[in-house]
This record gives structure tokens, C-alpha cells and sequence, in this order.
């Protein structure tokens, strides 16, 4: 008998675990970065040609208007949309 309870508590506990945690949410690092320069060099579209020195971006605006700026290794990016 505590054994099936056991079981069905597991049973339940992980997709509500799954359901109920919580999620990443994006915040602002305040102004610790210095200026913004564009990086829309530094990325590219999935079925454009592969290059060491690209990263992948989705975004329904393509390339364009994307500006990052670093600080002690941590780097803030952000796309404008047009």
C-alpha cells in the first residue's frame, strides 16, 4: 500500500516538476557595458554557409541591427528590429 503511494507521488512529482518550474527570464546588466557596436558580422542565417567565426541566429529580421557589447567576458546582445 505505501509503496503504490510512493510510486504515484514519483509518478505525478516529475511532470509537475517539469510544468512548475521556473523559467529563465532575461534581464538588463544595467550600464556596467561600455558603447554598443554593431556584430551583425559575427552571425549568420542556418542555411547560410558555415564559417569558424559565425554564430547561428533565428530571427524573422535576418541579420541586420544586431549590436553586443562586452565586459570582463560577459557579452550583452541585442537586435533592433527594423
Amino acid at each position: 500500500m505505501k509503496v503504490s503511494r510512493l510510486v504515484a507521488a514519483g509518478a505525478l512529482a516529475v511532470p509537475l516538476g517539469g510544468i512548475l518550474a521556473q523559467t529563465a527570464s532575461a534581464q538588463d546588466l544595467g550600464n556596467n557595458f561600455g558603447q554598443y557596436q554593431p556584430c551583425s558580422n559575427m552571425y549568420r542565417l542556418p542555411w547560410e554557409p558555415a564559417s569558424l567565426t559565425t554564430n547561428v541566429v533565428l530571427s524573422p529580421f535576418g541579420t541586420a541591427g544586431i549590436y553586443c557589447a562586452s565586459w570582463h567576458g560577459i557579452t550583452d546582445t541585442y537586435q533592433v528590429d527594423p
